[in-house]
């Protein structure tokens, strides 16, 4: 069924025509892709000046930012399937052309990375607020879903568990009341007017934005020097 809904969607785009054009609009123009999201969790940022409610939000964009660790981390190490435009036994379309370099040498595609983000920033909204968060999660699953998978980015398992991994990090990191207790007593004593965590939050937004290419590098270092360390201490 993974392989069978990729060729589908794929097919779609094999031929540069309408549903190519749409889809590349949708799924690689950061802001047509990001802008909805963004505002709309900028919207719920701002709709209440609470501290709780602050609390809430910081403790789902940190949660967030583990997904995406996690995600990550998962592509580089766990070898799962190949992303299907690099696949050579597959025979998938690839009209953008893109090659091994487009994703940092990440030639494993479990879980989508851009799902993740997406979703998980989707599932802040929709914790806030039940009628943005749900026009997020639609967006997301034609923008992070639908689109990566046509263009051959991902398979439909890739972005499943992507949805799955930000949306229950976010919740879970949500719940979490000492930690609200935490930043609520940080904001209320360092930051009641909220500049630091609004500097914070449209720092995040920025990175996040286009999937967080300044973190990247800083990742990949560090984890190129944990595996030579460890040889270094194995020699």
């Amino acid at each position: 069924l993974d392989l069978y809904i990729l060729q589908q969607l794929n097919g779609l785009v094999a031929v540069k025509g309408g549903w190519y054009y749409l889809f590349n609009a949708l799924g690689e123009n950061p802001f047509i892709r990001g802008a909805p999201i963004f505002i709309c969790l900028l919207y719920v940022w701002f709709s209440k000046a609470d501290i709780p409610h602050k609390s809430k939000i910081l403790l789902g964009i940190f949660g967030v930012s583990i997904a995406v660790l996690i995600s990550i981390f998962s592509q580089s190490h766990l070898n799962s399937h190949i992303r299907p435009i690099l696949d050579t036994s597959l025979a998938i379309a690839n009209p953008n052309e893109w090659d091994i370099d487009m994703f940092q040498k990440r030639i494993y595609s479990f879980p989508s990375d851009t799902a993740t983000v997406y979703f998980g920033l989707s599932f802040i909204v929709f914790l806030e607020n039940r009628k943005l968060g749900t026009a997020c999660l639609v967006w997301a699953i034609f923008t992070a879903g639908i689109t990566r998978v046509a263009t051959g980015i991902h398979y439909p398992s890739d972005i499943l568990a992507g949805i799955i991994l930000g949306c229950s990090v976010v919740f879970a990191c949500s719940k979490i009341k000492f930690a609200q207790n935490f930043i609520g007593h940080l904001l209320a004593k360092y930051d009641m007017q909220f500049t630091k965590a609004n500097i914070f939050l449209f720092l995040f937004c920025t990175e996040a934005y286009s999937l967080f290419p300044g973190l990247q590098p800083i990742y990949h270092f560090m984890t190129k020097f944990h595996l030579s360390l460890l040889r270094s201490l194995a020699n």
